[in-house]
C-alpha cells in the first residue's frame, strides 16, 4: 500500500487515495489471511495486522506505518517471496523502479504484479504479461482484480488474445 505524501490526493469529495488504499489493504488481508500487507513510500515495511482486527483497525495501522513520504516502490521487493500476486495500490505515481525489479526477480511462471493507480493521471500498458496496470477508482476494478487472482477469464485475457 502506497503511503507516500502524494496519497493525500482526493479520489472523491470526501476520500483521499490513502484512505481508500489503506481500507482496501485491510479488506484484502481480512479476506485472504495469508496476505502480507506492506506499507511503501521512501522505504517499505511489513505491517503487523491480524485476522482478529477489523478492517478499519488494519487501515489505521497501515496508514500510521512510518515509511517516509517519497515514492520508491522498488523497496517493496525486499518482501517478495515467490508470491503468486503482488498488488500495489497507489494514487497516480509511476512504478517504473518496481517494474524493473519485478522483471529481474525470480518468480513463479504465472506470477503477476498488479499496479492499481486510484487517480488516473495517465494510462500505461506493459508489454510484459506479468505486469498489469489498472487506473481509476471503481468497484469494477475490484471485480477484475479478483478474476485475475482466481485465474478466471477476464478482460486482460481477452485483450491478450487480440492480434494486430
Amino acid at each position: 500500500i502506497d503511503t507516500s505524501g502524494s496519497m493525500d490526493l482526493r479520489c472523491t469529495d470526501t476520500l483521499t487515495a490513502a484512505e481508500i488504499a489503506c481500507v482496501f489493504g485491510g479488506m484484502l488481508r481480512k479476506s485472504h489471511p495469508n496476505t502480507d500487507v506492506v506499507a511503501v513510500a521512501t522505504t517499505a515495511e511489513k505491517v503487523a495486522v491480524t485476522s482478529q482486527m477489523n478492517v478499519m483497525e488494519m487501515a489505521k495501522r497501515i496508514e500510521m506505518t512510518d515509511v517516509g513520504y517519497a515514492t520508491m516502490f522498488g523497496s517493496l521487493m525486499k518482501y517478495y517471496d515467490n508470491h503468486n500476486f503482488v498488488l500495489l495500490i497507489t494514487d497516480g505515481e509511476q512504478a517504473d523502479n518496481l517494474e524493473l525489479k519485478w522483471k529481474e526477480s525470480q518468480k513463479p511462471d504465472n506470477a503477476k504484479i498488479i499496479i492499481w493507480q486510484l487517480v488516473p493521471n495517465r494510462t500505461k500498458i506493459s508489454r510484459d504479461p506479468s505486469i498489469i496496470h489498472l487506473c481509476g477508482y471503481s468497484d469494477r476494478i475490484l471485480s477484475l482484480i479478483k478474476k485475475v487472482m482466481e485465474g478466471k477469464l477476464c478482460q486482460v485475457d481477452e485483450i491478450e488474445k487480440i492480434s494486430l
